[in-house]
């Protein structure tokens, strides 16, 4: 019982580490031409150790509706009696094989892993005649290797290389990965496999420079499953395996490109699918993706975050105003007091509130040529300029002359005496 729980303990950790991940290396070329690297990538074997590491799960798959339990999945212009066709498929020339360093970029699938990612990611093109320059990745590369924490042990052995970026070098295939990240890949049309050229800042024909796959680099996988070697293919278009590069499946068989070492080709197959073998392989893939993809969420998510916060504020404002307006028109005293809301209705207490003014306050808030008087608790007095009066009240004096002193205006309620 004791092993058996071991066992899946060991399973489980491998599943973590191998099946969730892609390793790479995540140091840049500084402008200078300098790479500087932590010593512990530096070992007997370079090319297959890797420290960075980010979850699969983070890339998204390329196309909707498709799925790694999918029994068919074949890519447009990648078909198996397509792959052949593609312009990277082809032999390569004899001067192309003159350049050493091509020949060895071709033999690790460097060249092909490259060629179908970028025709992959352009499935909609109908024609393309891309294939990569391994020339110019090259002299794209450093010219100066570095390292940092190097045990004492190891420091007159491996201070600095210095990368010879010519055909013929022992050591600068060994660091592409790290000039198409930073530099991207043209052509061979533009820059060709023949030689290294001078300069990458234009092409030798004189086209105008484009450049493709910038900020990608090369990420290695291990003890992965078909589903999982499957899920890769539907996020980055190809996938290299031991021997061959698969680009899609149908049924039971994988839709591959497989290299002929001899002519320096490659030919379209479909090879049976083991399903219980684990692949060890690698990926063209944009590191940077998760990232772009988390700040997208967040400004999203930020933005609905906002406006939540803006119709939560107007609805509760709304809702209190028309609760205070409830209040204001309801006739129990506390309500009449000092509930209402300012801002969207108006306090009863600042006007007049006799029954009479009610009567006419739809109409106009004061009389014409009225001004309110400061003591709202008494009948509503208005100031206003003197009238001629259309009727004197009754005097007590028989005399008819008009009176001496002008009358003062009372509010209507106010009657006039008369003297018995």
């Amino acid at each position: 019982m004791t092993l058996f729980i071991i066992i899946l303990i060991i399973v489980s950790l491998r599943s973590l580490s191998n099946d969730d991940y892609l390793f790479y290396q995540d140091e840049k070329i500084g402008k200078n031409g300098v790479l500087t690297l932590n010593f512990g990538y530096e070992t007997t074997n370079f090319s297959n150790t890797y420290k960075q590491s980010v979850k699969i799960a983070k890339f998204p798959i390329r196309e909707e509706n498709t799925s790694s339990s999918d029994h068919a999945y074949v890519q447009s212009f990648l078909k198996t009696d397509d792959i052949s066709q593609q312009q990277f498929a082809q032999r390569l020339t004899a001067s192309e094989i003159q350049c050493r360093n091509v020949v060895q970029a071709h033999n690790r699938d460097y060249y092909g892993l490259i060629g179908f990612t970028e025709r992959a990611l352009e499935m909609y093109t109908p024609k393309s005649t891309f294939a990569p320059s391994i020339s110019y990745l090259i002299k794209n590369g450093p010219s100066l290797v570095t390292f940092k924490d190097l045990p004492a042990q190891q420091y007159n052995q491996q201070e600095a290389i210095e990368i010879q970026q010519t055909c013929d070098s022992d050591n600068a295939i060994d660091y592409l990965p790290f000039a198409l990240r930073s530099a991207g890949v043209a052509s061979s049309e533009c820059i060709p496999n023949s030689q290294i050229p001078e300069s990458t800042s234009k092409c030798t024909n004189g086209d105008k420079m484009k450049v493709k796959l910038k900020g990608y680099t090369l990420g290695s996988f291990e003890d992965m499953s078909a589903s999982v070697v499957k899920g890769l293919i539907l996020r980055f278009g190809a996938v290299q395996l031991d021997a061959f590069i698969v680009l899609g499946w149908v049924y039971e068989k994988w839709v591959a490109a497989v290299r002929d070492s001899d002519e320096y080709k490659y030919t379209g197959l479909q090879i049976p699918i083991n399903e219980d073998a684990y692949y060890n392989g690698s990926v063209i893939f944009q590191p940077s993706v998760p990232n772009d993809v988390m700040i997208a969420l967040i400004a999203t998510g930020a933005f609905f975050a906002v406006a939540f916060i803006i119709l939560a504020i107007i609805f509760c404002y709304c809702t209190h105003c028309m609760l205070c307006e409830d209040c204001c028109l309801c006739s129990c005293p506390s309500c009449r007091a000092e509930k209402c809301c300012p801002c969207c209705f108006r306090k009863k207490s600042s006007y007049n509130d006799t029954e009479q003014f009610n009567k006419n306050n739809a109409i106009s808030d004061f009389p014409e040529g009225g001004q309110q008087m400061s003591d709202v608790s008494k009948p509503p007095i208005y100031a206003t300029q003197p009238q001629q009066p259309t009727s004197y009240p009754a005097i007590s004096s028989s005399n008819d002359e008009e009176p001496s002193q002008q009358l003062s205006q009372y509010p209507s309620s106010y009657t006039a005496s008369v003297d018995e």
